[in-house]
């Protein structure tokens, strides 16, 4: 069984380091985790630590902020089943990660955008 246990940004950062990008990144996050735009959590399966996220809704959409954890595959499938059934329309999710896009052979998953940003 997989369980999210809600965190505060500053109890999941150091295990998300390597997901969540630039500072510009890490600032964002914590403020939309700190204002409740967003929400951190550690995941359980089956009560072994499986990983830590970040995510939002955006209108009908579940939004992956970022992920740190034991495999990204299969998190991607407990996302999957988790936004079936709250009714969302469209999972997305946000990553620099090279290596993440071989979680995503043999599924649904399909590159919607590229975004840019830039510090000021």
């Amino acid at each position: 069984m997989t369980e999210f246990i809600k965190k505060g940004f500053l109890e999941i950062e150091n295990h998300l380091k390597n997901s969540i990008g630039s500072k510009f990144d890490r600032e964002l996050l914590k403020n939309q985790v700190d204002t409740g735009r967003a929400q951190a959590y550690q995941v359980l399966e089956d009560g072994q630590d499986f990983g830590y996220t970040i995510i939002r809704q955006e209108k009908h959409d579940f939004v992956i902020c970022c992920y740190a954890g034991v495999n990204g595959k299969d998190f991607l499938n407990v996302i999957k089943k988790l936004a079936v059934k709250n009714k969302f329309k469209r999972i997305r999710f946000h990553t620099e990660r090279k290596g993440f896009p071989k979680y995503l052979e043999d599924t649904d998953f399909r590159i919607r955008e590229t975004v840019w940003s830039c510090n000021l």
